[in-house]
């Protein structure tokens, strides 16, 4: 009944309960980090506590969508005996349950799953693990599923310790931990009742309530508290105009690289070549760039006419036949796109010292413009306007800047006001407006609407100053205030040349700034994330919103405000009139009985989902190189090798490895001219080393570092055989004869040739050696690398479907396993190998591998696969 007091009294004495409170909580971190980097949160270690009849443990606990996967340890539960009691977890597997009880080292009966996986991602919840000592029983409850199950004989518990996560007892250490968050752990231990409700700031001490000897230690733990309150640079790069598109529901990001298109994923390392795109107005900083709901985008630039619509599948471009009207004063306009229509709506902007309220749509189906007209109020002209989408069918536009006449002379001012933009209808209607203060402001592209709780956030900065600050801002739309959340981003604002831009991954619970800052012919690209895990703001916009009204017009408000108060003194009244007792809800479950065993392998053989992380190890001798699987024979005697497949492994002409001769630097370089040379044929600039490696530095200290590498890097070329780095014009480049083994460069020839037999034998013998620079990843890499794979995919897929050729089956799967070493998630390769598995009657491993490659699939995209099996098997690829 407390809790129930409190809830409603917080409801009502704050308005902005989203995020004016950060959450308490340890978040923690798992398989995406490496072993010794996982959260272990231990309890109890030291201090020495006993349950003789009854121990009952809860926590809130909250399960985290991951890029990786769910296996992991929630508790082990430790006694002086070595008796343990495990809780596993297991999400997004088929063979597996949910949550497993372990006793004493074997597993239980309680098993179970949750109802709906997917919806009980990022929810709070309640564990509770009781063990009545008298009755022998065990219960296991998370959520609204429990399951209890009965012992032959529990014995009194001694000494008990608590290990979330991670540990390292000797006894039983380890390091699989799940992607959750925890907060308010309470124990009762016979009468003994502890607490530790995890509301730390920092450091690796967790206070109990109950006193300093029960306090426990976490290692790499995240605390909510501080998480939420700052912001995290992820992101930084430079990208060509200003083309740039963010897809906040599975993380990605589009941008151009020359003629080149890559998307980015957030929680990979490297971007993906998507295809070239050989249209000069791209590079135009006022191009921009939208995507449809079916992940096919949109190209578009008012000031030349030109609009594009690409095809993701099949990588064709359909030109639309448009003149914009509005060339000269369409700069910082708004635009989003109308699913429900198919069309994209504009509004807004500035040119020609005019702002415009503007209003218009492109046909997505025949591609056609047509400008519209509001109706309701009136929105005046103005740019830098902020657009979310509200309930089904609504934009929410707020602020900007401009003027009542659009004309720039006649008294420019920010406005503070919101409106709601019918898509359906074009019908405005204000809803909204903020009072002007001393801090001027406009706002983001996007604003992050909760219809839920008539709120809105955006990230804020002021126009007018260039040494600026974003300000993550919440404003309710009910009091027409608002409130500063987290820290602010430093960044220099250069008005028609910066783009603000904010988006809310609901799934992964983060919130992402983006800074673009044109520079020329190119932008900077900076993205900050602020993690909101444990929050309670959701951008729920299928919810119906409750319109907000200016107080003065809305007195709803206020009746809303005393019924609630009148109900609280009615429940207060209830609490300490009336007569009641508590009802504990428990949901049915069954209770079977546990006959003791002496077989208790099963535990290793059923909890097997450890990551396997195999460590090549490379041996040169007569060189030759050993792996795990065979030994390849790289040279003959008296030859240098050069090879990047494997990693980066240099031999010299006495076989020796001479790898670590390279220092970083160095390599760096020798990487940059070898990939820059497999591309384009020449090599790098000095200008471009100049500016990866030697950027910070003066120019003739700049000078003198590279030519003191480059040195460097010719004597150790001498000890590999005659290979020679050579300048031709302003390019440097390798040239090397036939003392020196380059297997970088035998596979550019062969990508080069006609798909033969011979030709892909030779290529299979260069591939097998190893992926290529496995293990090394240089920022600058990124864009070389994504272009370098996708060629060598395009030649192999050629081969793949060269009826020519005549491959064998086994053949065919060889040459697919390789397409899928660099593309896990090649559909074309995948669609091979289960055609051969089916036409050679291996159905079951035809299903396995579609199942393992649907499962990546969801699990990266974060949506369905198109083909259910039967469908993809017959599918024509």
């Amino acid at each position: 009944m407390k809790q129930y007091l409190v809830t409603i009294l917080y409801i009502i004495l704050t308005p902005f309960w989203s995020f004016s409170q950060h959450s308490a909580g340890i978040k923690f971190k798992n398989h995406e980090v490496n072993l010794e980097e996982r959260t272990s949160l231990v309890l109890l270690e030291t201090a020495k506590v006993n349950a003789g009849d009854r121990m009952v443990l809860s926590t809130d606990i909250l399960f985290n969508k991951s890029p990786k996967h769910y296996f992991g340890y929630i508790l082990r539960m430790i006694d002086s005996n070595h008796r343990n009691i495990d809780i596993v977890f297991n999400f997004n597997n088929g063979v597996n349950y949910n949550f497993s009880l372990i006793y004493d080292h074997e597993i239980t009966p309680i098993q179970f799953n949750l109802k709906d996986q997917q919806k009980q991602l990022n929810k709070w919840m309640k564990l509770v693990l009781e063990v009545d000592v008298n009755k022998n029983t065990i219960t296991l409850s998370v959520g609204d599923q429990s399951k209890t199950a009965q012992f032959q004989e529990i014995k009194k518990f001694t000494n008990l310790k608590y290990y979330f996560g991670a540990n390292n007892n000797p006894y039983f250490k380890v390091h699989d931990v799940a992607p959750v968050t925890i907060r308010n752990i309470q124990l009762q231990l016979d009468d003994t009742k502890l607490e530790w409700p995890l509301n730390e700031k920092e450091g690796t001490k967790v206070h109990c309530r109950q006193g300093e000897k029960y306090n426990g230690v976490v290692n790499n733990g995240i605390w909510l508290s501080e998480l939420q309150s700052k912001w995290t640079k992820v992101e930084e790069r430079e990208i060509d105009g200003m083309f740039f598109y963010f897809n906040e529901t599975h993380s990605y990001y589009y941008f151009l690289k020359g003629d080149s298109l890559f998307k980015k994923y957030l929680h990979q390392k490297s971007p993906k070549f998507i295809t070239k795109v050989e249209h000069s107005y791209l590079h135009h900083t006022k191009t921009k760039l939208l995507e449809k709901k079916n992940g096919d985008l949109i190209f578009y630039n008012q000031a030349t006419d030109d609009l594009h619509l690409l095809d993701i599948k099949t990588k064709q471009m359909t030109k639309g036949d448009i003149s914009f009207p509005m060339k000269r004063s369409n700069t910082k306009h708004a635009s989003w796109i109308n699913n429900e229509e198919s069309a994209i709506v504009f509004f807004g902007g500035y040119g020609n010292f005019e702002y415009t309220n503007h209003l218009a749509v492109i046909s997505l189906n025949n591609l056609s413009y047509e400008p519209l007209q509001f109706l309701g109020d009136t929105i005046s002209p103005r740019y830098f306007p902020g657009v979310g989408k509200a309930k089904k069918g609504h934009q929410y536009i707020f602020g900007g800047y401009g003027s009542k006449s659009g004309k720039q002379i006649a008294h420019p001012e920010n406005y503070y006001d919101l409106y709601d933009f019918d898509e359906r209808t074009n019908t405005s209607k204000k809803i909204a407006t903020w009072e002007r203060t001393d801090e001027s402001f406009i706002v983001s592209k996007n604003i992050v609407v909760d219809t839920v709780n008539n709120q809105f956030l955006a990230l804020t900065y002021d126009n007018h100053v260039h040494k600026n600050q974003l300000k993550l801002k919440l404003f309710d739309i009910n009091t027409q205030t608002s409130k500063d959340i987290a820290n602010a981003i430093p960044f220099s604002f250069h008005d028609l040349k910066s783009t603000i831009e904010f988006k809310y991954d609901v799934d992964y619970q983060k919130l992402y700034a983006i800074i673009l800052n044109e520079e020329g012919e190119t932008s900077k690209l900076q993205l900050f994330t602020l993690d909101v895990t444990g929050g309670t703001f959701k951008n729920l916009v299928n919810e119906e919103v409750l319109t907000a009204h200016n107080n003065e017009n809305n007195p709803l408000f206020y009746i809303v405000i005393g019924v609630l108060f009148l109900l609280v003194i009615f429940i207060i009244w209830k609490y300490f009139i009336g007569k009641g007792k508590k009802l504990q809800n428990q949901v049915p479950h069954e209770t079977p009985v546990i006959k003791p065993t002496e077989d208790k392998k099963q535990v290793n053989q059923a909890l097997t989902a450890k990551d396997e992380v195999v460590t090549k190890k490379v041996i040169a001798k007569e060189h030759k190189v050993k792996t795990e699987e065979e030994t390849i024979t790289l040279v003959g005697a008296e030859t240098g090798v050069v090879n990047f497949f494997g990693g980066f492994r240099i031999i010299d002409i006495e076989g020796n490895d001479i790898s670590n001769k390279f220092t970083p630097l160095i390599k760096q370089i020798f990487l940059m001219i070898s990939l820059s040379q497999f591309l384009n044929g020449r090599g790098v600039t000095i200008e471009q080393l100049t500016e990866v490696f030697w950027n910070d530095m003066p120019l003739k200290k700049a000078r003198n570092n590279r030519s003191v590498n480059i040195a460097k890097l010719k004597q150790l070329f001498k000890l590999v055989g005659n290979i020679n780095l050579v300048k031709t014009g302003d390019f440097w480049k390798i040239e090397y004869d036939d003392t020196v083994s380059f297997p970088l460069f035998e596979l550019k020839e062969l990508l080069d040739r006609e798909s033969t037999f011979d030709n892909l034998q030779k290529m299979t013998k260069i591939l097998k050696n190893g992926k290529l620079l496995y293990g090394t990843d240089y920022p600058w890499m990124e864009e070389i690398m994504a272009q370098i794979v996708n060629s060598l995919i395009e030649k192999l897929y050629s081969y793949l479907t060269n009826s020519d050729l005549s491959l064998s089956p086994k053949e065919k799967l060889r040459v697919s396993d390789l397409i899928l070493k660099y593309d896990a998630l090649n559909e074309e390769a995948i669609h091979i190998k289960c055609q051969i598995y089916t036409s050679q009657g291996m159905h079951s491993m035809a299903k396995d591998t579609f199942g393992k490659f649907v499962q990546e699939y969801e699990l990266l995209y974060n949506e369905r696969f198109d083909y259910e099996y039967a469908e993809f098997i017959k599918s024509d690829y």
